[in-house]
């Protein structure tokens, strides 16, 4: 939960540096953050078992179904 809180954190600094018109280069430093608490909460699951790999290779079938790479139905 403590590292939920962060992405949350982190995804309102993004939020509001993209609705400030920040600079490029500001609103991506934002995204970093986000991305690292993001990748912080991903390892946390895997410390208690979580199969990162298979929870990735399913949600790339599923994105794949929908045709957000180009394919798809």
């Amino acid at each position: 939960p403590v590292q939920l809180s962060k992405v949350h954190e982190e995804f309102n600094e993004v939020t509001d540096a993209y609705f400030s018109e920040e600079t490029p280069e500001r609103i991506a430093e934002e995204l970093m953050d986000l991305d690292h608490s993001v990748e912080q909460a991903l390892r946390r699951l895997e410390l208690i078992g979580v199969d990162l790999n298979a929870v990735k290779r399913g949600v790339i079938e599923k994105n794949d179904a929908r045709g957000y790479y180009g394919g798809g139905e």
